[in-house]
């Protein structure tokens, strides 16, 4: 029988804790004072979960964050297309971060994979769930004409909002480490 590592409980209700602190603060603050979409954007506690506690805790995240915001009236109302791009945002993110080490590497394939290969797919998530407004176009030439506008003139953005975001999550992520370890190390003294 496996005994609870209640360091690791700790770790994972800290990381929580901190998410849920994030997401509050990335939902009050543009009612209140003009931010950058990169705090606007709620993305780093779902990269924050997804890097610490794996994919399926960040797509879960993702998923009860946005049913909360929403059904307090801090969103903009459940868009299924965008929670599923999160979803996919959180796999990716989650599958890049599995191993540890070579943190260098991991950012800049996750800022890459995210800002250029799967970018498509909510183009995709767009065209499925809104078929009816986009005048019989076909998937394939909405998907190529926006990804190529996509290409000439947003992934600067992107790229960006994702490389703070990452970034943000991952020196989060050390410090919730390394509080747990030094607590544990004060406990066995």
């Amino acid at each position: 029988m496996k005994q609870i590592n209640k360091k690791e409980i700790l770790r994972c209700g800290l990381v929580f804790l901190v998410a849920i602190a994030i997401s509050g603060l990335t939902a009050i603050l543009p009612i209140y004072f003009s931010v950058p979409r990169i705090v606007y954007a709620n993305s780093v506690p779902t990269f924050l979960t997804t890097m610490t506690l794996g994919p399926i805790s960040g797509m879960a995240y993702a998923v009860i964050i946005s049913l909360v915001i929403n059904n307090v009236g801090m969103g903009s109302g459940p868009v299924i297309y965008t929670l599923l791009f999160q979803i996919l945002e959180a796999v990716t993110t989650g599958i890049i971060w599995s191993k540890k080490g070579r943190f260098i590497l991991r950012y800049i394939i996750t800022v890459c994979c995210l800002t250029f290969l799967i970018k498509p797919f909510s183009y995709l998530f767009y065209y499925l769930f809104n078929y009816d407004s986009l005048k019989n176009r076909s998937i394939f030439l909405y998907i190529f004409e926006m990804y190529k506008e996509y290409l000439t003139m947003g992934w600067m953005d992107t790229i960006l909002l994702y490389a703070t975001g990452i970034l943000a999550a991952y020196l989060i992520m050390r410090g919730i480490n390394t509080i747990t370890k030094n607590e544990n190390k004060e406990k066995e003294q």
